[in-house]
């Protein structure tokens, strides 16, 4: 199968992206990780990064060097370059909020200058005061983290607004994803809904990938994969390893075409080879279980399940006890699939707090418990791909209120609280 097949490209985006966002996308296109390789795109992101002048220019000239992109790595060389865009920003920054924002952003990142996040906070704030939409989100994010200011939620969710409401895509991206997932406000998914669309309207990256996961999931919206594969290809022609990871699983499920089955197979290589623990579950996933298109190899589902387990990651846990609940190349175990269902769902994991409700409900490899089932189906139902929700109704009436209460609490002690994934933005516009 040819690695590199015919992927969607928004060249009009360009002009929405960051530089920061345009770099790292060039590094990629470089060296065909995750991305076909272009080094014409490449270089032709470098030059337009160069021409926004002298600053850009530098900081351009220091990535390169730096990782080796059509020039020698050479630390001392990308160090100077930093440097030099480090020191033109502060020549600029009493008159250019833009540039005032982009040296938070190397205080932030430490290029060019000692890593300090109080002084990165400080420049967003002062380009935020002046106006700059760009300052507003990434002092919304120092706010939300508690990144060189204490932590204000509140005052994070105001900024991120206030951005928004200017036209600022990643703003709007960070106000949909609160709103939807209740990141420290109250949730509501017809106004998530409303500024993911106006984000990715916008050109924002993020917010390609968020719409897709809350259509691929049923965050908030009832489940439309068709809807989700649109939004995941664009993510995924950005270089989003997990836009690709999911994209690539939806299009490896039963009913799909043998032409998607492939690319779907080319899209979970590119995941993987960006490190994404949920493209290499999924590959563990298919060989476990086998596709119309390929013949299951349990050993290698468990080899990818231990290397998952080796990173740490819930992924692996889910794929081992998928495979000692399936039997392949270790004998069936339930007791040790629920053990490790319970772990991968005490992380978080939806599809692993159904697999608990269900095993709890049915006692299958532990004990019958109706409130544990119930506590479990409802840390999982907000994800409606889940399908927990509709069970849930199947359990309420077998319940006393007294029962639905203790459940209810335990639910409420075991939900982790959501968090909103963002990099600090760099960029004149």
């Amino acid at each position: 199968m040819d690695r590199y097949f015919a992927m969607v490209y928004l060249t009009e985006a360009n002009e929405h992206r960051d530089a920061w966002q345009e770099l790292q996308r060039a590094l990629k296109s470089y060296r065909g990780e995750g991305l076909p390789q272009d080094e014409a795109l490449a270089r032709e992101t470098f030059d337009r990064i160069h021409r926004q002048g002298k600053a850009f220019s530098a900081f351009c000239y220091a990535f390169m060097h730096e990782h080796g992109l059509g020039v020698g790595r050479d630390p001392d060389l990308s160090l100077k370059h930093y440097t030099q865009a480090a020191e033109t920003f502060a020549s600029e920054s009493a008159t250019v909020p833009a540039s005032m924002s982009n040296l938070g952003f190397m205080y932030a990142q430490g290029k060019g200058v000692k890593q300090d996040p109080t002084k990165a906070a400080d420049s967003f704030r002062r380009a935020a005061e002046a106006g700059f939409a760009m300052a507003k989100v990434n002092l919304g994010l120092c706010r939300l983290n508690g990144w060189g200011v204490p932590r204000d939620t509140k005052a994070a969710f105001a900024l991120f607004r206030d951005a928004a409401d200017s036209g600022n895509g990643a703003g709007a991206a960070c106000v949909g994803q609160m709103l939807r997932d209740g990141i420290d406000v109250q949730p509501d998914p017809a106004a998530a809904m409303r500024y993911l669309a106006a984000a990715a309207e916008a050109g924002d990256a993020g917010a390609w990938f968020e719409l897709g996961l809350g259509y691929d999931l049923g965050l908030g919206v009832d489940v439309d994969k068709e809807e989700a594969i649109k939004w995941y290809t664009l993510a995924a022609a950005d270089g989003s390893a997990e836009a690709q990871a999911r994209l690539g699983a939806i299009l490896a499920s039963p009913g799909r075409s043998e032409l998607e089955f492939k690319k779907a197979g080319t899209l979970l290589e590119f995941a993987s080879d960006q490190g994404s623990d949920y493209a290499d579950y999924y590959r563990g996933f298919l060989q476990l279980y086998g596709a119309r298109w390929q013949k299951p190899n349990p050993i290698s589902a468990r080899l990818i399940a231990l290397s998952l387990q080796d990173r740490k990651s819930l992924h692996g846990d889910r794929l081992l006890a998928r495979i000692f609940d399936h039997g392949g190349a270790v004998g069936r175990d339930p007791k040790r699939a629920a053990s490790l269902f319970r772990k991968a769902a005490l992380a978080g994991d939806a599809e692993s707090q159904l697999e608990m409700g269900i095993r709890h409900e049915r006692s299958d490899g532990v004990e019958r418990d109706l409130i544990e089932a119930y506590a479990w189906l409802s840390l999982a139902a907000p994800v409606r791909a889940t399908g927990a929700a509709r069970l849930l109704d199947q359990l309420r009436p077998q319940l006393s209120l007294e029962e639905i209460r203790r459940a209810e609490a335990l639910a409420q002690e075991r939900r982790l609280p959501s968090q909103l994934t963002r990099e600090l933005q760099f960029d004149e516009k």
